[in-house]
Formats: C-alpha cells, structure tokens, sequence
C-alpha cells in the first residue's frame, strides 16, 4: 500500500477537491499554503464540485425519463394487444390476418417486444395503412383510437429519455475533464506547498491518500 499526498482515484480526487474549499478558509492553515490553493486548485475545485451537481441533477432526469418511457411503453403494448384481442372477438382468425398484413406481416407479439423506436414506426406504419381505408379494415374504432394515443405518448417518452440520456453522458464528460483539470491544478498545488514550508510542514497540513497508486504519483 501507498501513502502519497497525490490523489489518484475519483474518490481521492473528490475528497481532495472538498478539502481545498474548506482549507482556503482555514485561518489555522499557513498562508504560504492558502495561497498556493488558491492560485493553482481553488478554481478547479469549484469547477468540479459544479460540474458533480450538473452530472446528478442529470443523472435523475435520465432516471425519471426512463422510468416515463417504461410506463408509456407498457400501455402501448396493452393497447395493441387489446385491439388485436379485439379483432379476433370481432371478425375472428380472417380479421386476425388481416391485422398481420397490415403490420407488415408480423405478429402483434413481435412489435410489443420490439425496441423502442421500432414497435413505435410500426405502429405509426400500421395506423396509417388502418387510415388508409374508409372503413378501416372494419378493426373496432375505439382500439384503434386507443392506440393512436398511446403511440404518441410512447414516442413523446422515448424522445424525452434519448435527450435525457444524452445530457446526461455529456454530464458524465464534463465532470470527468474537471476532475482531470483539478487533478493537474491540485499536484501542482502539493508540489509548490512542499517547496514553501517543506516535508513536514506539508504533512501538518495535506491531506494523504491511501491504496495503490501509479508509480509516477510515487515519482512526483
């Protein structure tokens, strides 16, 4: 094991981060110290301490989106599988065909366990072939209807999740560069702080990190 005074897992780097906003308050704390804080980690450390909230706040807004696009997605298969329930009370197996064809040969079981933006295609595909017809393929209006909302709300949902999602890996990237960023102002900031007060002025003060670290941490 390595005790070192450079941080060198996401948690060490938080934790580093953390105690530098509290330590450029420190009036305990030699100025020397303060200053070399502030000149070189205090800004990163506000960066990434930023940059964390921006990546949880996304982080729950994926999770809400998705859990929204499981419920919309759960009604749309209920709803097509009634109405294909429906067509088969209705006009039976020759009704039940029909429906098929008009999914493009598929059977209602293979477009409710579809991914997302296919079940949806397919479901808006068949929903204009079904318009198509002034009688609609004599399929019960009501299911039909039913179905015309539950697409869209599903669509409306997975649209909501891709966006969400995508907000959030490039949260995920943000907050990884200001780590990285205070990682290098950080070192630099240790490194300084050694020179002005010393080795064991420097352990009076520096937090240390404990587990295996690269061997150029041991080098710097």
């Amino acid at each position: 094991m390595t005790v070192t005074y450079f941080p060198f897992t996401a948690a060490h780097i938080w934790s580093a981060s953390v105690w530098v906003v509290d330590a450029v308050l420190d009036t305990s704390l030699p100025l020397e110290v303060i200053s070399a804080l502030k000149k070189r980690a205090l800004a990163p450390a506000e960066t990434l301490r930023a940059a964390r909230v921006k990546k949880t706040n996304a982080q729950g807004a994926h999770k809400l989106a998705l859990a929204e696009l499981n419920l919309r997605n759960k009604e749309n298969d209920e709803a097509g599988s009634a109405l294909a329930a429906s067509a088969g009370i209705k006009g039976g197996r020759p009704l039940q065909e029909k429906m098929q064809v008009l999914l493009g040969g598929r059977r209602m079981s293979d477009v409710t366990s579809a991914p997302h933006d296919e079940e949806i295609r397919i479901f808006w595909d068949f929903l204009g072939r079904v318009d198509a017809d002034a009688n609609k393929f004599e399929l019960p209006a009501e299911r039909i209807e039913r179905l015309r909302v539950t697409n869209a709300a599903h669509e409306a949902a997975y649209l909501a999740e891709r966006a969400a999602y995508k907000a959030l890996r490039a949260a995920m990237i943000e907050y990884e560069d200001a780590s990285d960023a205070f990682l290098t102002g950080y070192r630099a900031a240790v490194r300084s702080i050694l020179l002005e007060v010393g080795e064991a002025g420097a352990a009076a003060v520096l937090p240390t990190f404990e587990g295996r670290a690269k061997k150029d941490d041991d080098d710097e």
